[in-house]
């Protein structure tokens, strides 16, 4: 079984988004010291097996998988260290205050102590990518699981 994280970026994923991860530092999308940029390689989201360490977030305490398009993702992707800052790239002045760089985003936490969690998320990727559902069946997963034992 995976683990939640894998689940819901995998969902994501298998309906054609990227996923990038921020680690919090402030960095722009397309500054080179951005902690994942935009990809659709699971195997850099997290530890997957015995021998892995640190790997995508579990080098973090808590960050920010950001989704993105195709098109979001090879304009993040081609812009890196060419510019300064991300609203050097944006498509038009009357852009959201997310500048068109991305659909949605999740905080994901990992303090630790052994749970992870979604801490917080927008809620269009419900719609997006059915993060709400994804998360109630492998919840059910789990208890079915744990409830065999």
């Amino acid at each position: 079984m995976k683990g939640l994280l894998q689940t819901i970026v995998g969902e994501a994923v298998k309906r054609g988004y990227y996923y990038g991860i921020d680690c919090g530092e402030g960095y722009e999308f397309t500054s080179e010291y951005f902690f994942q940029h935009p990809t659709q390689d699971l195997d850099l989201l997290c530890n997957q097996k015995p021998e892995d360490q640190y790997i995508g977030m579990d080098n973090l305490d808590e960050g920010h998988i950001f989704f993105f398009t195709k098109k979001q993702a090879d304009r993040l992707n081609n812009a890196v260290g060419k510019v300064k800052f991300d609203h050097e790239i944006w498509e038009s002045e009357e852009e959201e205050d997310n500048g068109d760089y991305y659909e949605g985003w999740i905080m994901w936490s990992n303090w630790n102590d052994g749970v992870e969690r979604v801490c917080d998320y927008t809620t269009n990727l419900d719609d997006l990518i059915g993060l709400r559902e994804t998360t109630d069946k492998w919840e059910e997963m789990v208890t079915e699981f744990t409830n065999k034992l």
